[in-house]
């Protein structure tokens, strides 16, 4: 069964509709060039939305170019960080908790992919002067080609409630991921659209 990590969570009550709706993972950014899509959280208040989730539900800092000292920091909190930046493998020495997000063009490389050796690769669309979270569709044949190499593929970008079980057919992903496609408006999700998004998830390939 593919898992679902509902991403972009910026309160409480958020946190709580993706957990009661069966997200295996939520995401919170922390990277400040969120601010203008409305989906940045401050760490302060990340730990705060932290205390309402259950155990077995995955937690996953959304971060981009930060140095290893709040990597550090952040894993004393989250479960994962997502690295969303131009971070080089040399730079990830934590690579069992790192999830490596990659955006996909038509120059996306499998080989450059592999020599991160961390715990997921995930896969976004590349939207010049953003790291993800736009909306925009992944190429879903980069990421096919991706998930044959054998590792585990999170699949990001564009998802909604509409293609995601084309997506999941087509790409055969360990994971996707969602924000905007789950969104009542930015930064606030829409509590209907996470429960059905996660249903046809967790049933695309029954």
């Amino acid at each position: 069964m593919v898992k679902v990590k509902i991403c972009g969570i910026t309160s409480k009550e958020d946190a709580l509709l993706s957990c009661e709706a069966g997200a295996d993972a939520i995401g919170i950014v922390l990277a400040p060039e969120a601010k203008s899509r409305s989906r940045y959280v401050p760490f302060e208040e990340a730990i705060e939305i932290l205390e309402v989730v259950p155990p077995f539900v995955s937690t996953v800092a959304v971060i981009v170019n930060e140095p290893m000292e709040n990597w550090v920091k952040y894993l004393s909190y989250f479960d994962y960080v997502q690295m969303s930046g131009e971070e080089s493998p040399d730079e990830i020495p934590l690579g069992q908790s790192v999830i490596k997000s990659f955006h996909v063009d038509e120059n996306f490389s499998l080989e450059k992919m592999l020599e991160y050796k961390v715990r997921g690769y995930l896969l976004d669309a590349k939207v010049s002067g953003a790291h993800g979270g736009t909306g925009q569709t992944c190429n879903w044949e980069k990421a096919k080609q991706a998930v044959e190499t054998g590792r585990p593929i999170i699949l990001a970008g564009g998802l909604n409630v509409e293609n995601v079980v084309d997506a999941i057919g087509t790409v055969r992903p360990y994971a996707v991921d969602v924000s905007t496609g789950v969104e009542m408006y930015p930064g606030k999700k829409d509590k209907d659209l996470v429960k059905e998004f996660i249903h046809r998830a967790k049933n695309a390939l029954s």
